[in-house]
């Protein structure tokens, strides 16, 4: 049995004192992002017009959000060829209806069914400015009532 012991105080020695194992590895990362360009949302716009104002003018945003770089173009075909459209009196005066005209409003000239607005991805939440006249003409003011429509805007990616 004394002969073991020594060998076992050995192997124990060269096990305490063997060197660690150095050892790496590469991976791979990947990393996949989809191709998005949406509208995220339009804002709900009201004016208020009185006897002191026939016509008024507010303005709201597009939210758009694209990938970066991504091109992009807003168009509608809510408005005619002037920019102008008609909301319906949901009170008040039965069948009445105010005529609408919606302005882009860098230049402040009309938005008709035929323009076309863009822009390029950030990756983040870009707004697109627009304005909306209501009784864009002046005239008398309409008649009485709570009017309401809808604007609609397409949104076509071009990545």
């Amino acid at each position: 049995m004394k002969n073991i012991y020594p060998l076992t105080l050995a192997l124990l020695a060269a096990l305490v004192t063997a060197p660690a194992f150095a050892n790496s590895a590469t991976g791979t990362v990947t990393a996949n992002v989809p191709s998005t360009c949406e509208i995220t949302s339009v804002d709900n716009v009201h004016g208020e017009l009185s006897q002191h104002s026939s016509q008024i003018q507010t303005g709201g945003n597009i939210q758009v959000i694209c990938n970066k770089d991504a091109g992009y173009s807003i168009t509608t075909s809510t408005v005619d060829a002037n920019g102008r459209f008609s909301i319906a009196a949901i009170s008040g005066t039965s069948g009445a209806t105010m005529e609408v005209e919606l302005r882009e409003t860098v230049t402040g000239g009309s938005w008709s069914n035929s323009d076309i607005m863009g822009g390029t991805g950030t990756g983040l939440t870009q707004f697109i400015p627009f304005q909306l006249v209501y009784n864009p003409t002046g005239g008398p003011l309409p008649a009485y009532g709570f009017y309401t429509g809808s604007l609609t805007f397409d949104l076509t990616s071009t990545f």
